[in-house]
């Protein structure tokens, strides 16, 4: 994931960017980093706004459900 992050950032390509940081807060999630998961999701959730990519919204609103219950 981190060589997709390096390669959206090379291309300026923003909303595989933000679905990277949304695999990321992800990982995050299962992994306990609740904290840098909510950070990465707000992060790609903003791309996501600011694209118009509503299947990207929906994803993080489910991650943000996921980081509220825990």
């Amino acid at each position: 994931l981190n060589t997709a992050l390096a390669m959206a950032d090379e291309l300026a390509a923003q909303v595989m960017r933000a679905w990277t940081l949304a695999a990321l807060a992800e990982v995050d999630l299962r992994a306990g980093a609740a904290d840098r998961a909510a950070r990465l999701t707000d992060n790609a959730r903003a791309i996501f706004e600011q694209s118009g990519d509503p299947w990207g919204i929906e994803r993080c609103d489910g991650l943000a459900r996921a980081l509220a219950e825990r």
